[in-house]
């Protein structure tokens, strides 16, 4: 098999433009598919305060619901279980 043969100088300096010039031409590509800092950090506060409000939601439902709950009457019998049973 004869040996594989090297690109000469010449050939090696258009393949070398050709990649720069390709990189060139995607850079700030990337930036078409995201938005800058400034609408991100707006956004990020907006969905802090949707969480605060959710939570103090949740907090001032969990208070009635434990009123409701206290009121209920707990003394309720249940038939007993038989802990050998394998059903139970």
């Amino acid at each position: 098999m004869p040996p594989k043969r090297q690109l000469s100088g010449h050939q090696k300096r258009i393949k070398k433009q050709k990649r720069e010039a390709l990189i060139n031409s995607q850079k700030g590509a990337i930036k078409k598919f995201f938005s800058s800092n400034e609408n991100v950090q707006s956004s990020v506060e907006e969905h802090e305060n949707l969480v605060i409000d959710v939570a103090e939601n949740l907090k001032s439902s969990n208070k009635s619901s434990r009123d409701v709950n206290q009121n209920e009457d707990l003394n309720v019998e249940c038939a007993p279980v038989n802990i050998d049973d394998p059903c139970n």
